[in-house]
């Protein structure tokens, strides 16, 4: 039992002084390379990313007053935009790769890799380096140097303190992976009008107005010869539920779904149109749904077969040009009924 104690005791002390002789002599080859910064501070001032990878894909991300754009053709989702720019900033070399297996790095970062390229409000040339695969503990990834497109011959593994990953994951060049998925993104003061309709309860579609006094109006889409509902509605009500409108998102765009068509042949049963103080609308028609193997729920509690997924809709937004896949977790909390912005009603 002694003997094996002194033996683990030797061990733990030897595999010590191998990692102290590792770690000193990392610093040591990062220490000769000071001048070598991939980081760029300033993120505020950058005006537009371009990532390329070396099979052609490629994205330009560019700053707009109101947010990013991919390729100019998609809003940018803020955190991922923020993420990118956190990555940019916090980039450290943790060690240039040794010349016994720079060359060797070099030469598979030439079959694989995304070049990145930073330009910046008054620079007239951007900042620029070459991303390739993940080193080889998982933690960085290796890069080159660039100029005018041309990499450098030294290698380089970045990471990112405190992230034990390949931050080289992070920059992605696919415009559709940086797509912003918000369908709404209001808060309570930005909005002007909001409706919602239903197909099958007319009755309970309404109509949210804002007022000059900071109070809105509540009103029925369709009228009723004799409305039941006689007093005001509760104001602090209809505030929360505007409050849900600050951020919804569809989980996923699905243009290329194939029997797209057949379920537009049906009618929406719910649909969504806000306007803000701009007066720019925002529309989204609902639809249910089959069952498909993605469908958690199949069955009712009797055992009988369901006509309609429970748990997802399908959805067509952005003008129409979009067809999307919703979360009733994310939608069900705003399919509220005309009566249930009043007292005598539950507000849930």
């Amino acid at each position: 039992m002694k003997k094996n104690l002194a033996f683990l005791s030797v061990l733990a002390i030897l595999l010590g002084v191998a990692f102290y002789l590792h770690q000193t002599k990392r610093r040591a080859s990062t220490s000769e390379t000071t001048d070598v910064d991939f980081a760029v501070e300033d993120t505020a001032s950058i005006v537009k990313i371009l990532m390329a990878r070396k099979d052609g894909q490629q994205v330009v991300l560019t700053r707009h007053r109101d947010g990013w754009m991919a390729d100019e053709k998609y809003k940018v989702m803020p955190v991922k935009i923020n993420v990118l720019l956190s990555t940019i900033r916090k980039l450290k070399v943790d060690y240039p790769v040794p010349k016994i297996h720079s060359e060797k790095i070099v030469e598979m970062m030439k079959r694989q890799h995304t070049l990145v390229k930073i330009y910046s409000e008054g620079k007239t040339k951007p900042e620029e380096y070459f991303l390739g695969m993940a080193a080889k503990d998982g933690v960085g990834c290796y890069a080159l140097t660039a100029e005018n497109g041309v990499a450098g011959n030294q290698p380089y593994v970045l990471k990112i303190p405190g992230f034990e990953n390949d931050p080289g994951t992070r920059f992605f060049t696919k415009n559709l992976d940086w797509r912003d998925l918000s369908v709404f993104r209001y808060s309570i003061n930005q909005i002007k009008n909001l409706k919602v309709e239903y197909a099958e309860e007319k009755e309970s579609s309404f109509e949210i107005v804002a007022l000059p006094n900071d109070s809105f109006q509540l009103k029925r889409i369709h009228s009723l010869e004799n409305d039941p509902i006689k007093n005001q509605p509760h104001q602090p009500w209809i505030e929360v539920y505007l409050d849900y409108f600050k951020l919804v998102s569809v989980e996923s765009y699905e243009n290329g779904y194939t029997k797209k068509d057949s379920v537009l042949m049906a009618p929406p049963f719910a649909w969504i149109t806000v306007t803000n103080k701009k007066d720019e609308v925002r529309h989204i028609e609902l639809y249910y749904k089959s069952i498909d193997r993605r469908s958690k729920s199949k069955f009712t509690h009797w055992g009988e077969p369901l006509r309609a997924d429970l748990d997802r809709y399908f959805a067509v937004t952005n003008d129409g040009k979009d067809f999307a896949i919703v979360q009733d977790y994310v939608f069900r909390k705003l399919f509220r009924r005309y009566k249930h912005f009043f007292k005598n009603e539950p507000p849930g």
